[in-house]
């Protein structure tokens, strides 16, 4: 075998395999209200991923807005995880997606998925829902 070197350094360096990490499995809506959508996945044990990017948007507009989350933002019960997107508009239909982050490399997303908020209540408004939300707030 013949090795090039040039400065006493190899010309050619071995190859660095790079394994990306893989997106949250079994990816489902779980749960709607007038102004939430609660989403959900199956942790994969042998990916030990720090973070989580949650992208959505109104259903037919290109206008993806983004949540990077830590292990810490979501509910974790054995190896199903959830998280809540919140103050969503009522009877919206939304898209929703998802991949994993692992040392700032990303998966590829999840399938998307769709869901419509529900109707808001008979005498409830979305202002009063959204001034009662603040009052739990404080």
């Amino acid at each position: 075998m013949i090795l090039l070197v040039k400065y006493n350094r190899p010309i050619c360096e071995g190859k660095t395999t790079i394994y990306f990490p893989t997106a949250p499995k079994e990816f489902d809506i779980i749960e709607c209200t007038e102004s939430s959508i609660t989403i959900g996945w199956i942790i994969d044990e042998s990916n030990e991923c720090p973070q989580y990017e949650i992208a959505y948007q109104l259903q037919g507009t290109d206008d993806w807005k983004g949540l990077i989350l830590s292990t810490e933002d979501v509910l974790t019960v054995s190896n199903k995880s959830s998280y809540e997107l919140q103050k969503l508009l009522p009877e919206t239909m939304y898209e929703v997606k998802m991949r994993t982050i692992d040392n700032h490399l990303n998966s590829q997303y999840t399938e998307c998925k769709e869901k419509q908020t529900l109707k808001l209540g008979k005498g409830t408004s979305y202002t009063s829902l959204t001034y009662l939300f603040q009052l739990m707030t404080c």
